[in-house]
């Protein structure tokens, strides 16, 4: 074909840098994401689709009209950005994140992000600001080829990604994206099939985003007779979790950065963009609902997170939700558990149990990797979600905080006078002020009370320490 594949170029942003002298004013370009394909079955390009949970939509990229802003103009550029941190994901507030992934997609369960300290402990990730979602970086073994060699001079991965490609990123081993999404040459209607050689450039963006573009090296391109032309093709799996709709856009940010086209002559011009609606074919609202928990949402455990001699993980293991129908023949997969702040290493997902409309997780605890106030796991909320429902309504959380006897989300001087109250009541709340696991509530609690705020042994110090608030609080 005459064609060279590379990595997203630079050379796209700089012809928008350097050719953003002539903007028009009529917006007649237009670039549409269609969906052409459910699984194996061809449709007839739609920019409303569809589907059931589990699905793999392809959808193309489609270019016309660009005559209305400059007639008689060649197109000489093209690039485009799908917005896969927005248009894939769905309840984000209540965590449940992503509901659909570029196809080929091996880099975990995408973890959102505003810093850095909301990614996982431990693993040195970066939070893209721009995205909202977390990066893991890694340095590449000069040496090798192979992206998941581990001889020295590969810098280290997490264990569920544990290839560092190219583009200094931790990846799992079988992230491929660009087999999926990509610029098909021989697609009889690609806009540039008559205008070779061209640069072809396919990349994927914090994590979900998926940009693609083209450029002809001679500068000449197709004049718009009114034509539609072939752009790109965008593959798109939707999770078990996927209900309700989503809407997948363009990046239309009208700075030559993300989605332009340019013309020969006429230089940048902005199109409009149609984006690709995926309706599900089951309806969020008529999923199960919880309408209780054990422990309560939102309830502070403040025990200590394991002996004051040791770092065996304490607490509660086991959490139930009581649903508004039988659960009995809800697969595993409907269930997401999580924690916030975020850790990954060392968890491990719940073993479930259904008795009618009741739900029992049970959960294998981390064992903590340092001790401090910066310790892992503890503070934190231990989070599972309903996936097939609204998000806000189907997600109960409990906390683990050693020493907030009060349950205000501060470890302070007042919480050792409130355990002392505990004393006087006939049934107190040991989860509350049995700090060290008696069965009772005495004084000896207050003397582990003590080891935890000021570091004692194996503990903290977790005096004047804090912790987020509740993600479901109020849901």
């Amino acid at each position: 074909m005459g064609s060279t594949m590379v990595s997203f170029s630079k050379y796209l942003v700089k012809a928008a840098a350097f050719a953003a002298l002539a903007m028009s004013d009529v917006q007649a370009a237009t670039l549409s994401l269609k969906a052409v394909r459910r699984n194996d079955t061809p449709i007839t390009p739609t920019n409303t689709v569809s589907a059931h949970a589990g699905d793999r939509i392809t959808a193309e990229v489609f270019i016309s009209g660009w005559n209305a802003d400059v007639p008689g103009s060649q197109l000489k550029t093209y690039q485009y950005v799908v917005n896969g941190r927005d248009g894939f994901v769905r309840g984000e507030d209540c965590g449940e994140g992503f509901v659909a992934l570029p196809c080929g997609f091996d880099l975990g369960p995408p973890i959102l992000c505003e810093m850095n300290e909301d990614c996982p402990a431990g693993l040195a990730p970066i939070c893209h600001s721009e995205y909202g979602v977390c990066h893991f970086p890694c340095t590449p073994n000069s040496n090798c080829n192979d992206p998941c060699d581990i001889r020295p001079g590969t810098g280290a991965c997490p264990e569920h990604l544990p290839c560092c490609n190219l583009s200094a990123e931790c990846v799992g081993p079988d992230h491929d994206p660009a087999s999926f999404s990509t610029i098909d040459l021989t697609n009889p209607n690609w806009v540039f099939k008559n205008f070779q050689p061209a640069i072809v450039a396919p990349s994927f963006m914090n994590f979900a985003d998926i940009a693609q573009g083209s450029t002809t090296i001679t500068g000449s391109g197709p004049v718009d007779a009114g034509q539609t032309f072939y752009a790109g093709t965008i593959c798109i799996d939707l999770l078990p979790n996927f209900c309700g709709t989503i809407i997948v856009p363009f990046i239309d940010d009208r700075k030559g950065l993300h989605t332009f086209l340019e013309l020969n002559p006429g230089g940048i011009v902005y199109p409009m963009v149609q984006s690709l609606v995926i309706d599900s074919l089951v309806d969020c609202a008529g999923q199960p609902v919880i309408l209780s928990s054990t422990p309560e949402n939102c309830q502070i455990d403040a025990r200590a997170p394991h002996a004051a001699t040791s770092t065996t993980a304490l607490g509660d293991t086991v959490f139930q939700l009581q649903f508004d129908r039988n659960m009995e023949l809800v697969p595993n997969n409907r269930f997401v558990t999580y924690v916030v702040p975020t850790i990954i290493d060392g968890w491990i997902f719940p073993a479930i149990e259904r008795v009618g409309s009741v739900v029992t997780f049970t959960l294998n605890r981390p064992i903590p990797t340092a001790t401090g106030a910066t310790a892992f796991p503890t503070p934190r909320w231990t989070c599972i979600t309903y996936t097939q429902g609204d998000p806000c309504s189907n997600t109960s959380c409990w906390g683990h905080f050693p020493g907030d006897v009060d349950a205000n989300l501060q470890n302070e001087l007042a919480d050792r006078e409130a355990l002392i109250d505990f004393f006087y009541l006939p049934t107190p709340p040991l989860h509350r002020c049995d700090m060290n696991y008696s069965g009772a509530c005495t004084p000896l609690d207050i003397i582990e009370w003590i080891d935890m705020a000021n570091g004692g042994g194996a503990f903290g110090p977790w005096l004047n320490t804090t912790m987020v608030a509740c993600p479901t609080e109020g849901k």
